[in-house]
This record gives structure tokens, C-alpha cells and sequence, in this order.
């Protein structure tokens, strides 16, 4: 009884299928932001599941296995059918020249391997890792998506998806595919900073081919935070600059700029789910707090949002960071082969 115990909204997410309006990301579980233990893992696993949280997004890349292994322990004595398990295959290990691998082989093999590790019998979907980083996207056609259509066909996955930053990876995959796509995740293109996916026509293009829209990381991976972004962020230093300008509006008027960009995105009604990460039990309880009232705040911080997307984020002369990365990774895969050392690595979702 009680307002803390009412659940989390919930929209159409596919034909028979409703999905809680904020759903789980696990990337924080795999430690890409700051340590965390067994027991943070576990308490907000259950403090989503009691608030009706009903998707939960997982993968290998995430603290390579670590993220998988400690949610399957968060979820062993969880009834199988009371959420949706998402995972992600082809982004793998640390060392540049052996992060991605597309190959038909190998994808079937992480579909077992993610499945041990959670330590069930089936996932919900499995979605090709950011197929942007692919050297063409041929291999993802005649390789990687017929791999995942095999492992649907054994029962093994109901769904198949993909993810990836540019929406234009997404639109060629879903123009070329000869397998059906079930999903496409998308991540830091529905927040204050970003509203692209918004804007593009993209989300009637999934609709009008029955694919089911994931969104992720209303904080812009920490741009829109107080304690701001990772050093790996790769976001322009116009962008980071503009949101870095947005905290400190936010500090000097007594808003939390993290509550707001929730706000913002959990209101878009044509959003079905969001995914947001932590390993702070606090933190997910102020994120349900959000979206229990589907993003409602009060006027003084609506107020806030008009001033933060008019006067700071308006302006921007590009909100996105497209290409940054995958020239960031072609070119340690250029230095790596021509014999460089300790080129480092990309460290993003």
C-alpha cells in the first residue's frame, strides 16, 4: 500500500507485448563507470522488479561477462516469465583488434555463452553490438543476422536486434535486412541536449516496419549530471561545454538537472522504454520516483527545461558526436597494425 509501492507505467512496446515505461540497463553493473559490488547489483535489480520494471538490458562488452554473471545471480529466484532479458553480442574484449567480431560462428557461440551466464534457458532478444564498428556492413547482412535468425529458430532468442549510436546505421540494417528485426536500441538521442530521435522520422519508420524502439541513457552517459561525464565521454567540446553550462544553471537555481532530463524523456509518450543504469540504490529509487508520474514535474522545473533546451542547447551547431568514435577506433586499429603499442581502447556502451 502506499504511493511507494505503485507501479511503474507501462506503453505498447510490440503487438501482445507492454513494456514498463523505465527499464534496466546493466552497463554500471559491469563497472564502466565506478566499483560496485554483488550486493549493489542485487538491491537494484529488486528495487526495479517491485516497482514493475519489466525489461532489463544486459551485455557481454559490460565488464566483458562481469555485467551478465551479476545479474544472473541478482536473478536466479526470479520467475523467468516476469521481465523481458535483452543481451548483445560482436563487441567482445578490451584489445582493439579482437573487440568486434561479426562472424557467423562466433555470434552463435555468444548466444550459448550469454545464456550461461545468466543461467537461463532463453533470452528475449538478442541484439547486434553497435554494427556501425563493422568494417561493411555486408558481414552484419549475410553473416551476423542469419546467425541470430538460427538461434531464434532453435528457441533459443525470441527477438532479434540491433543497436548502435547513428541512426543511420540503424535505417541501412532495416533497408537491407533479408532477416526480420524485431528491436532497435538506441542511446543518447532522446534527452535535453538531443531530441534527434525526436525529430528524424525515424520512430515512425520503425513503427511502419513493426520494430519496437528501445531508448537509452536520458543523461547523455553523464553529460547531464552533477558529477558530469567519464573521461572517455565522446561528446564535442561544444556539447560538453553546453551541458557542463546547464548543470551550473541547474545548481545556482536549486533544480537536479539529472531529475529533469528524466523527466524530459520519460513524458515522450511515443518513447515505450527507457534505459537507465546504476549501482546506487538511491539513485534508482529517485529514477522510479520519476517514473511513477511519467515524467511530471513541477512548473518551476518545467520552467527550467524550456530555458535548457531554448537558450543553452538550441544553439548547438551539432548535438551529436557521429563518426567521433568509429574514427577514434579506426585509427587504433591503423596504429595497432602498423605496430604501435599500448594504443589504449574505446571505453564507451
Amino acid at each position: 500500500a502506499g504511493a511507494h509501492r505503485q507501479l511503474i507505467p507501462k506503453r505498447a512496446f510490440r503487438p501482445g507485448a507492454q513494456t514498463s515505461i523505465l527499464a534496466l540497463g546493466t552497463s554500471a553493473f559491469g563497472e564502466v563507470f565506478n566499483a560496485c559490488s554483488q550486493e549493489d547489483v542485487n538491491a537494484v535489480v529488486r528495487l526495479a522488479l517491485d516497482a514493475g520494471v519489466n525489461l532489463i538490458d544486459t551485455a557481454y562488452w559490460y565488464g566483458h561477462g562481469r555485467s551478465e554473471e551479476r545479474l544472473g545471480v541478482a536473478l536466479r529466484n526470479v520467475p523467468r516469465d516476469s521481465y523481458m532479458l535483452f543481451s548483445k553480442c560482436c563487441r567482445y574484449e578490451a584489445k582493439v583488434t579482437e573487440m568486434f567480431d561479426f562472424s557467423a560462428e562466433r555470434t552463435l557461440r555468444a548466444v550459448d555463452e550469454s545464456l550461461a551466464r545468466l543461467g537461463v534457458e532463453y533470452l528475449d532478444c538478442m541484439q547486434v553490438h553497435d554494427p556501425e564498428y563493422a568494417a561493411s556492413v555486408d558481414v552484419i547482412i549475410n553473416e551476423t543476422l542469419p546467425a541470430l535468425q538460427q538461434a531464434k529458430d532453435a528457441g533459443k532468442i525470441k527477438m532479434i536486434g540491433i543497436t548502435g549510436y547513428p541512426l543511420a546505421i540503424h535505417r541501412e540494417i532495416l533497408a537491407r535486412s533479408t532477416v526480420k528485426i524485431d528491436t532497435c536500441l538506441l542511446y543518447c538521442h532522446c534527452s535535453l541536449n538531443d531530441a534527434t530521435l525526436l525529430d528524424s522520422g525515424f520512430l515512425d519508420e520503425a513503427a511502419a516496419q513493426g520494430v519496437a524502439v528501445v531508448n537509452a541513457s536520458p543523461i547523455s552517459m553523464g553529460l547531464l549530471s552533477r558529477a558530469g561525464p567519464p573521461a572517455w565521454h565522446p561528446a564535442s567540446a561544444e556539447i560538453k561545454q553546453a551541458c557542463k553550462a546547464a548543470v551550473a544553471y541547474c545548481e545556482s537555481h536549486g533544480f537536479n538537472i539529472s531529475r529533469l532530463a528524466m523527466g524530459f524523456t520519460l513524458r515522450q509518450s511515443r518513447i515505450p522504454t527507457t534505459l537507465v543504469s546504476t549501482t546506487d540504490p538511491e539513485l534508482m529509487k529517485a529514477n522510479l520516483e520519476v517514473a511513477r508520474s511519467e515524467g511530471a514535474l513541477s512548473p518551476a522545473e518545467e520552467e527550467a527545461i524550456v530555458h535548457l533546451r531554448e537558450a543553452i542547447f538550441k544553439p548547438l551547431e551539432n548535438p551529436t558526436w557521429e563518426g567521433a568514435e568509429v574514427a577514434q577506433y579506426h585509427d587504433l586499429i591503423h596504429r595497432t597494425l602498423a605496430g604501435e603499442t599500448d594504443v589504449g581502447t574505446l571505453s564507451t556502451n
